[in-house]
């Protein structure tokens, strides 16, 4: 069960991150093009019916042509990143070799944050007519990671030899705007939105099962109701990953908040009690 839940905290980050991603790059698009400038939870508001929409796909079969576009998209998108990156780099002595201790918590979150599909590992496995074609070392797992492990390395030595300290959280973002960048922009958009039911799909594979049985849906609700009742429950969960950002922001407010009237408190308690020991 501890397990279980890690990984289904672990998805819902990534559905977080992702939806984030999708909001950012179209915000970054349409400022390019028409200086309108809206902020990025006005976008996460417009995107979160199509989010809505697309997580309402149950079977993960009936995923796996989204998936083949978004890898499409992701390949093309690529190509036209890494040309950008071999323009005009500068040398390797340029960038620090190393850096402190203090930003290995990042390398570490964002390591995992790359590798985020291994979520998505055991239920393919369990989709495949032929799951022994999954292991060994040239199976279906092995070869895929290796080469997503070897995108990653060379995306993240040559982005930060061309930007440096300036890199952004995605590399997308520091893409200078011309029309061949924008439209990596969009692909790259397209193609996490069409990710995004894959990962949200492991979470729901261990919650809904669990509901059913511990209110014994099946014996009490037709099979009708019970697909209402799941579609509700990833409608719900679709906006839980789109409220995240304002949750956090509320929390901060009133950890602030929370701060100030201490220190009001503490800082006329102490002024009162000065004044009565100096009048006494």
């Amino acid at each position: 069960r501890i397990i279980n839940v890690f990984l289904m905290v672990t998805q819902f980050g990534f559905c977080c991150i992702y939806f984030v991603f999708v909001a950012t790059n179209i915000m970054q698009i349409v400022f390019d093009y028409t200086n309108i400038n809206i902020s990025v939870y006005g976008y996460l508001t417009i995107l979160l019916p199509f989010f809505i929409a697309l997580t309402m796909v149950r079977n993960l079969r009936h995923l796996a042509l989204a998936s083949a576009v978004a890898n499409t998209c992701q390949f093309v998108g690529l190509c036209i990143i890494f040309y950008n990156l071999f323009q005009n780099l500068p040398p390797t002595t340029s960038r620090p070799l190393s850096t402190s201790m203090s930003r290995l918590p990042l390398y570490f979150g964002t390591t995992i944050f790359a590798f985020e599909g291994i979520g998505v590992v055991l239920p393919i496995e369990n989709e495949m007519k032929t799951p022994e074609d999954f292991g060994g070392c040239n199976g279906v797992l092995n070869t895929g990671m290796v080469i997503v492990a070897c995108l990653y390395v060379a995306m993240g030595f040559f982005g930060y030899l061309k930007y440096g300290e300036e890199v952004a959280g995605s590399i997308t973002l520091n893409l200078p705007a011309k029309p061949i960048y924008e439209l990596v922009r969009v692909i790259f958009a397209v193609a996490v939105f069409l990710s995004y039911p894959l990962q949200f799909y492991v979470p729901l594979k261990f919650i809904w099962p669990f509901i059913k049985k511990k209110k014994k849906l099946d014996k009490t609700m037709s099979l009708n109701m019970q697909h209402l009742l799941e579609y509700l429950l990833r409608a719900s969960f679709v906006l839980l990953t789109c409220r995240f950002k304002w949750t956090c922001l509320v929390v901060k407010n009133v950890f602030i908040a929370t701060f100030g009237v201490f220190g009001f408190a503490t800082g006329t308690y102490a002024s009162v009690k000065a004044i009565i020991t100096a009048f006494s």
